[in-house]
């Protein structure tokens, strides 16, 4: 190998290093951790929650895990009533930062459905895999609008909704929920999803005039 040949290698190693050290200075300046749940205060959280370098920049496993637990630490009580008002003072654009993160988690759990949809055979498959879905979409929204599911707050917990400072920018219903994530989607994925999300949607119809739909959200958290 010619020394000219050592300096180019050389060169190029050292820019990858240089490239690579700033795109992880870059991702630990820019991102903030989230709040340690357990002593957090209900405003740190809720601008955690709207802060477009915190909870939209957790992977959607850890979002959708913190966003549980936030209710869950803000369930019942005087933390529920604190926590609402917290969301409350959230500036518009916070809370359409929150929004979009929670909207790109459905999104992600919504492609990640269609996929496991689309490899299921018989009908009854089908109709118990839609069912689960529908209840496990309806277990992400809930948080957001203010009603409880199982672990989150109990029967003596006042009724606040958490939704209300959401009440104009959140869908009603899980099929309404879905929409707005499916909105989000790229053509390449809308094609792989269509079959489970008109799956979904025929479903939620029949169950919902059938009387049926409250039946299937009671197992919420079962």
């Amino acid at each position: 190998m010619s020394g000219r040949t050592k300096k180019t290698l050389m060169a190029v190693l050292a820019s990858v290093v240089i490239i690579g050290g700033g795109v992880w200075g870059y991702y630990k300046v820019t991102t903030i951790p989230p709040p340690d749940l357990t002593v957090a205060k209900s405003e740190d959280v809720a601008a955690y929650l709207g802060n477009s370098r915190g909870f939209a920049r957790l992977p959607v496993d850890n979002r959708q895990e913190f966003l549980f637990r936030a209710c869950q630490r803000f369930g019942e009580g005087e933390a529920r009533v604190e926590f609402s008002r917290s969301l409350h003072r959230m500036p518009r654009r916070a809370r359409e930062v929150f929004l979009d993160a929670v909207y790109d988690l459905t999104r992600v759990r919504i492609v990640e459905h269609a996929r496991a949809f689309n490899k299921t055979s018989s009908r009854r498959e089908r109709v118990r895999f839609v069912d689960r879905a529908i209840r496990n979409f309806e277990g992400m929204r809930r948080p957001l609008s203010g009603a409880t599911v199982r672990g989150m707050g109990g029967p003596g917990a006042p009724a606040v909704n958490l939704g209300e400072p959401f009440k104009n920018d959140l869908p009603r219903g899980s099929d309404e929920f879905m929409k707005v994530a499916v909105a989000q989607t790229t053509a390449r994925e809308r094609a792989e999803i269509k079959p489970f999300v008109d799956a979904v949607a025929a479903r939620y119809r029949e169950l919902r005039d059938s009387g049926q739909l409250e039946q299937l959200y009671a197992q919420l958290g079962g």
